[in-house]
């Protein structure tokens, strides 16, 4: 991965949008400005998901570390972070 923030930056995040989310924005990715945190192991981002003090954007399964971002008022696992988004695609699990 590249184009990673250092901890602490504010930075243009990108992210693209699944495809119920396109229809409704009428674009395929939003970009918001964020504040990169650094990364949390599976374990610690399941207790903060449970207390409420993380959300889930992007959780790449596969990954035992992932990228902590805050933007909103809200801190967001987002796995995308460093990656590019011309290699991402969705598709529906359910």
């Amino acid at each position: 991965m590249s184009n990673i923030p250092k901890i602490g930056e504010e930075f243009f995040m990108d992210f693209p949008l699944p495809p119920m989310l396109q229809e409704q924005y009428g674009q395929e990715q939003l970009t918001v400005e964020a504040v990169y945190e650094g990364t949390l192991g599976d374990t610690e981002v399941e207790i903060q998901k449970a207390s409420g003090k993380l959300k889930e954007m992007y959780n790449v399964l596969e990954f035992t570390d992932h990228h902590i971002v805050e933007f909103a008022g809200e801190r967001w696992v987002n796995d995308m972070v460093g990656m590019d988004l011309v290699d991402v695609s969705f598709k529906t699990l359910v």
